[in-house]
């Protein structure tokens, strides 16, 4: 093998030119996995200086296969962004312009959302497929475009589609800005375009910032492009595939072999000598011969005998309690990686005083997600209203057409019936409001409010109906009975009563 040296300094290469090895230390493939010695890549996540173009591909091809690939991992990050995308964000205009407002959410719910990808995604669609992009991509790019028609659009491109050659523009209008991995900067280091690669061979196309969002989660500084959630636990990922590979092997094995015979050659036998007998059939055996019939579906396992024979069943101990302890360890670390427990992928672990401890962790974890989910919202449906008011698709509101909240999926919660006590009292001392309850419920309080009334409207039409038709048969109720009749509020009606102000009284 002959070594090659970055200017990192870490990096070996085999004769043939490709990496082997990397980062602060090796890990050597199982010998007996049909690979060759080689080292597998561990690269170090860091700034753009230290991940180049090839670290950065190949940790997405790792990381987009470890998802398709490895159920945990798969599962933990849909269920991850189901709780903090699902099917809400419906938008909320918070501002004065009430009018307005109820207009501009109608037409955003039921015009611009089912329509606004040029690939046929709904809204709400593609915000979830940018939470999933941020732990197995790192980032995606969205574009802010027009329809024909003057129609607002967006347009959605994956990762692997931003990339670039060189460290500088060649022409165009960001000539002279340096390039990294697709991100185009300027002297302050703010990125100010992205180059996206073309489609069957095209040339590449640089577009603004201006006219473009880019989705990710830093934790770097001068960080231009995302780095997947699963990079940090690609080892332990690749350990956990090995493992449960040659363990499925073994398991397999072992549950092929159905008895275990002991005898003097260690060979096989036919049925006949096996049992001391002739085999035949009906016509042919004498009525005092036993019939041999052979059987198959388990193999049996020959094994030499000093003295004696004797049949015996397989007792496997694969997989071991101590191999399924450390195959639970690892994935414990692989999805802690993501933000996510362990626990919640297996609920049978919860118990104690850890379980609100989980759910806070996941809280948190939600809460982050929905910060970069929110930015991305803001900008997609500031850049459709701005579009709509210019092409006369909703008339002009001048002072505060920004001013939007959104919905969020209902809280997550392992005990909603001690978050219900606790809300409840809280919002009687008035430590919490109604908009803070609503919104662990997924709702919006000013929704709730009118969709209170409107139903406190139809009670009192419905019980004046009800005592209406009791007078028309000779009955006469109160007001509070002819509501109790219809929705009862306490575990203990209230017993029918004649109406004070009404001097008939039934017998």
């Amino acid at each position: 093998m002959s070594l090659t040296t970055q200017r990192n300094g870490y990096v070996m290469r085999d004769r043939r030119g490709e990496k082997n090895a990397g980062g602060f230390g090796t890990y050597a493939t199982p010998r007996n996995s049909g690979q060759q010695n080689w080292y597998r890549p561990r690269p170090f996540t860091g700034s753009d200086r230290v991940i180049d173009q090839y670290d950065w591909t190949e940790i997405l091809d790792f990381s987009r296969q470890l998802f398709a690939q490895l159920g945990n991992i798969g599962s933990a990050i849909v269920q991850k962004n189901n709780y903090a995308v699902g099917a809400a964000w419906l938008p909320q205009y918070t501002g004065e312009n009430r009018k307005w407002g109820d207009q501009a959410e109608e037409w955003l719910v039921q015009n611009w959302f089912p329509t606004c990808d040029v690939q046929g995604l709904d809204f709400q669609t593609n915000l979830f497929l940018t939470g999933l992009a941020l732990d197995v991509d790192g980032d995606d790019l969205m574009l802010l475009t027009k329809s024909d028609s003057g129609f607002p659009m967006l347009q959605f491109i994956p990762a692997h589609r931003i990339k670039s050659g060189g460290s500088e523009v060649k022409g165009g209008p960001f000539d002279g800005a340096k390039i990294c991995n697709g991100i185009i900067f300027n002297r302050d280091g703010r990125a100010i375009g992205y180059r996206i690669a073309g489609v069957n061979g095209d040339e590449p196309t640089d577009v603004s910032a201006f006219n473009a969002d880019m989705a990710i989660e830093p934790e770097w500084r001068h960080q231009g492009r995302g780095i997947p959630r699963i990079a940090r636990a690609l080892m332990d990922s690749f350990d956990v595939q090995d493992i449960d590979q040659f363990l499925k092997r073994g398991v397999k094995l072992d549950a092929s072999i159905g008895l275990i015979h002991y005898n003097e050659s260690g060979e096989a036998q036919t049925p006949a000598n096996f049992l001391g007998m002739r085999t035949g059939d009906a016509s042919t055996t004498n009525p005092t011969d036993i019939m041999v019939e052979s059987r198959y579906g388990g193999e049996v396992l020959y094994m030499r005998a000093n003295s004696g024979e004797k049949l015996e069943g397989l007792h496997s101990e694969r997989p071991h309690p101590n191999t399924e302890a450390f195959i639970a360890r690892l994935e414990r670390r692989i999805l802690l990686s993501l933000g996510w427990a362990y626990e919640l992928c297996d609920p049978s672990k919860i118990g104690g005083a850890s379980v609100r401890l989980i759910q806070d962790m996941a809280r948190n974890s939600v809460k982050s997600r929905q910060r970069a989910i929110r930015r991305r919202c803001r900008r997609a449906i500031n850049y459709a209203l701005a579009v709509a008011m210019k092409t006369g698709r909703l008339p002009r509101n001048e002072a505060d057409w920004w001013k939007f909240d959104y919905e969020v999926p209902a809280l997550l919660t392992v005990d909603a019936g001690y978050d219900e006590q606790a809300d409840r009292e809280n919002l009687k001392i008035g430590s919490s409001t109604l908009a803070e309850v609503c919104q662990k419920k997924g709702k919006w309080w000013e929704d709730q409010r009118k969709q209170k009334r409107r139903e406190a409207f139809d009670l009192i039409d419905q019980a004046s109906e009800v005592k209406t038709y009791a007078a028309s048969k000779g009955m006469t109720l109160s007001d509070e009975n002819a509501i109790s009749m219809i929705q009862e509020r306490s575990a203990n009606p209230q017993p029918i009563t004649p109406d004070t102000n009404d001097q008939t009284v039934n017998p």
